[in-house]
């Protein structure tokens, strides 16, 4: 995944994160304005962490990728409950405060672009903390409906 802008951002699955990258992720998700938005909102341990990654690294109805900037993590942008058979899926992404700002658009264009071009994805739903106006807003200029 790649702008034309001044940033350049890629992906990489969380299954190919080095250990840095990793720990990274965990001090992303463990952010006090990433964590307020989540479903589970308590400081996550390493071996918490070490879990969840191992987790949804097996897990076939989901498609998990950290986003990179210069090569370290900066969030992370999931395809989850993929079920080919209905042709449906969910999605949810979250970023470093220091990456807000414009490129939360950039990664929702592109990454929705791949869930219906590349997953065959027809009905995409994602879910937002109550409060979170910012991502609804967002979400709303990509034409999701409540």
């Amino acid at each position: 995944m790649n702008n034309t802008g001044k940033i350049k951002i890629g992906l990489i699955s969380l299954e190919e994160l080095d250990s840095n990258q990793s720990l990274q992720i965990l001090r992303i998700r463990n952010d006090e304005n990433v964590r307020r938005w989540m479903y589970t909102d308590h400081e996550i341990s390493l071996p918490e962490h070490q879990k969840w990654l191992n987790r949804v690294n097996q897990d076939e109805s989901r498609r998990d990728f950290a986003v990179l900037h210069k090569g370290q993590p900066i969030g992370v942008v999931s395809a989850v409950d993929i079920n080919s058979k209905h042709g449906t899926a969910s999605w949810a992404y979250y970023l470093e405060e220091s990456a807000r700002g414009g490129i939360g658009a950039f990664i929702e264009y592109c990454f929705i672009e791949y869930i219906f071009d590349e997953l065959k994805v027809d009905k995409l739903n994602c879910e937002v903390i109550e409060g979170n106006a910012a991502v609804v807003k967002l979400h709303d200029k990509f034409l999701f409906s409540k």
